[in-house]
């Protein structure tokens, strides 16, 4: 590694560009229609009835964003207009996202703060970028020089695929980050219980997340982490959570959900009978592990940690190594 005053400046370098990058994002910001069901489910752990969430919705979307945000919202398709004009059906919408809680959460608890609803969800996604791009930088110095971990950090965090997601007023670049972490704490920290903790809470940001918690118990147990009985009973505390989710968010079900995002957009998804059998989600499938294979992050990723891999002197290191860059392939691949 470098000598002291190339490291600080490095460090000084990569911070003021994560800043400016990060304020550009942040102004920039693409309020999706996703924004619309959080910022309902926001207001009603404030305190707002069901009955008036959809006049509290919109009307409130309508102060904070723009007019051509506002219109690519409730015109943009007949989905969109359906959910404007018919608080029935807006209502429906709801349990999709509110099995996804804690991004509503944050943005009540910075909505607290003095913020608007909808500058509190790029707040989460701002910080939640600088927090990835801090974490990726952190992990690649431990087995590089610091400016080879700066250049390379820069070229994984402004791929594409990254500086869209730090746009998107959603909560996918947060439920990214806490995977990472999780598995950072867990591999290069030995600290087992934060890591499972860390990755729990994910699942509250994106439930698909559960898959993780399957996963990095069992990875536990292999490399003498956890015990078997600790796997156990961590991956069944995943199960739980999930379960729990589910339940109190009054959620459609995987049928139905599978319909919605990948055939068509239900306005009134209550009571839907998903006409999907066991070939069509295997189809869906072979199209989404398709499409992340060809996906810039994924690639990018890939190609950078190789590159760094063979930088290594250290056979341990390079075992090591090996964890992250499944990690950050990985990762980049859900991304």
């Amino acid at each position: 590694r470098s000598a002291f005053p190339g490291d600080t400046m490095a460090k000084l370098i990569y911070a003021a560009i994560m800043l400016l990058v990060g304020m550009g994002l942040f102004r920039n910001a693409i309020p999706n229609w996703d924004l619309v069901p959080y910022v309902a489910i926001a207001k009603s752990l404030q305190g707002i009835p069901e009955q008036h969430l959809h006049e509290v919705t919109y009307s409130l979307l309508l102060r904070e964003l723009s007019p051509e945000a506002y219109e690519k919202i409730v015109e943009g398709t007949d989905y969109r207009r359906a959910a404007a004009d018919r608080p029935e059906s807006f209502l429906q919408q709801i349990p999709f996202y509110s099995v996804k809680p804690l991004y509503p959460f944050l943005m009540a608890v910075i909505n607290f703060g003095g913020p608007g609803l909808v500058a509190a969800g790029r707040l989460i996604t701002l910080v939640s970028y600088w927090t990835l791009a801090a974490l990726i930088f952190v992990w690649l110095r431990r087995y590089l020089a610091t400016g080879a971990a700066l250049l390379t950090s820069l070229l994984i965090v402004l791929q594409p695929p990254v500086t869209h997601a730090a746009r998107m007023i959603s909560p996918d670049i947060l439920a990214c980050v806490l995977v990472l972490l999780s598995i950072y704490l867990c591999f290069e920290c030995n600290k087992v219980p934060g890591a499972m903790i860390v990755l729990l809470a994910s699942t509250m940001a994106r439930p698909d997340n559960v898959v993780f918690v399957f996963l990095l118990p069992v990875a536990c147990w292999i490399t003498g982490r956890l015990t078997k009985l600790g796997s156990f009973a961590w991956a069944s505390a995943g199960a739980v959570l999930y379960g729990l989710q589910a339940t109190f968010s009054g959620n459609y079900g995987w049928s139905t959900l599978m319909y919605h995002t990948f055939v068509e957009n239900l306005a009134l998804p209550r009571g839907f009978k998903s006409p999907l059998q066991f070939r069509d989600y295997v189809s869906i499938y072979q199209e989404g592990v398709l499409a992340a294979l060809a996906s810039e992050m994924l690639m990018a990723a890939a190609f950078f940690g190789v590159v760094a891999l063979f930088l290594l002197r250290n056979a341990a290191q390079r075992i090591s190594y090996g964890m992250s860059l499944l990690a950050v392939t990985s990762i980049g691949a859900l991304c």
